[in-house]
């Protein structure tokens, strides 16, 4: 039987919980929610740096997985942080 291949304590919901608050907990509101990128926690107090040039790497990784963990937790915590982070997001876009 593969019964010992899933744990008994898995709970998506949880796990999808900490997604959000690990993903939102990365912005910074004070500079156009870019997020960190250099992060040593071990350090007291932490020390969390930006990289100007990451954004292009990670810039859509927010915006797609944001609804699929909404979904899975129907949480709206840190809502005002994602549309912050989506206003940053269309500011920087081109327009034509």
């Amino acid at each position: 039987m593969l019964n010992h291949l899933v744990p008994d304590s898995l709970d998506l919901v949880e796990r999808a919980k900490l997604g959000i608050n690990g993903l939102m907990g990365t912005l910074d509101p004070d500079l156009d929610y870019e997020c960190y990128f250099f992060s040593i926690f071990a350090a007291r107090p932490a020390i969390m740096l930006h990289w100007r040039g990451m954004n292009s790497g990670v810039l859509l990784k927010y915006p797609e997985a944001m609804p699929l963990l909404r979904t899975m937790t129907g949480s709206l915590e840190h809502k005002d942080i994602e549309n912050g982070r989506l206003q940053a997001i269309l500011q920087n876009a081109p327009q034509d």
